[in-house]
């Protein structure tokens, strides 16, 4: 393969691992512009749908180590195929949802399925792009998750109001498998450096506690979780879930109004990625690239590579 089919090869298998990213960011966004439908479907009250919505998230993060060392042990590609069937499946539950359990359930088994799919992107941009474009590829990473976010906010609403929240989740579930399809055949042919992208890594190796105390250890770890946590709550509760009912209930507006203007929220951290990966010298603020999302990955990352060296 010359080097533009390899180039080519490379922005195609980010492209269709961002996709799925941007997948997650549109599940996670989604119930904003459904509230008034799923508290008359499942007859919630506030605190209720505030349950519901947050499944998601707790999901989500339940799986961000483990998909660390699932990623090491069986590498981005089965991985990412695996992720984009499981959440086929909790889309598709959630839109046949007789009651809140169920419900509940399929928004938990899309959290944790979409969990995979930042940390997976990235090892896919280390195996597909030389390290110099690592912080562009993660800005552009987010961004793209962002689009998917501001796809479920004004298009979402319009669409909601005219056919209905369940049709629309199972059209979700249905892109979903498409997805993991389209996955499957890109993959599969990708030969990725074996320099940058070793074949396997022993479980031994994986799993070693040692590891993962030394990323205890580490202070800027915490200190970046914390600033992490402090930046992505309110846009999430915002964008996420209750400002478009607020602007709908207390300003009067429509519901693909307020979505739009929810959907600036996330237009503006779109922007912040790729503008902070492209500068000179990004290197060296690889997590900040990506910033709130990506902070913790990445120093997790880093701080397990330098405890491994250390032995």
């Amino acid at each position: 393969m010359n080097e533009g089919a390899t180039r080519r090869r490379a922005w195609l298998v980010w492209g269709l691992a961002a996709a799925f990213y941007a997948y997650g960011f549109f599940q996670r966004v989604a119930p904003s512009v459904m509230v008034e439908d799923l508290m008359r479907d499942f007859a919630l009250d506030g605190a209720l749908l505030g349950s519901l919505s947050a499944v998601y998230f707790y999901a989500y993060a339940a799986v961000q180590i483990p998909v660390g060392v699932l990623l090491d042990r069986f590498g981005a590609r089965r991985v990412l195929i695996v992720g984009t069937l499981l959440a086929a499946a909790g889309s598709a539950v959630f839109a046949l949802a007789p009651g809140l359990g169920l419900a509940i359930a399929g928004r938990a088994l899309v959290g944790a399925a979409v969990g995979f799919a930042f940390i997976a992107t990235l090892k896919l941009v280390t195996a597909c792009f030389p390290p110099r474009r690592f912080s562009l590829m993660a800005g552009l990473t987010l961004a793209a998750g962002m689009a998917g976010g501001i796809v479920a906010q004004a298009p979402l609403g319009a669409l909601v109001e005219r056919f209905g929240w369940r049709p629309i989740m199972l059209a979700a579930a249905l892109l979903a498998l498409a997805l993991s399809l389209a996955l499957a055949l890109s993959l599969s042919e990708w030969r990725s450096d074996p320099a940058r992208e070793p074949s396997g890594t022993a479980p031994a190796e994986v799993a070693d506690p040692d590891g993962l105390l030394a990323i205890l250890r580490t202070g800027p770890v915490w200190l970046l979780t914390l600033y992490s946590a402090c930046m992505s709550a309110p846009i999430l509760a915002l964008a996420g879930l209750w400002l478009v009912p607020y602007l709908v209930q207390a300003h009067g507006l429509g519901r693909a109004q307020a979505g739009a203007l929810a959907s600036l929220m996330l237009a503006a951290w779109a922007a912040g990625g790729p503008a902070a990966g492209s500068r000179k010298g990004s290197a060296r603020y690889a997590p900040c690239s990506a910033a709130p999302r990506s902070m913790p990955p990445a120093c997790w990352r880093s701080a397990w590579s330098r405890s491994r060296r250390s032995r």
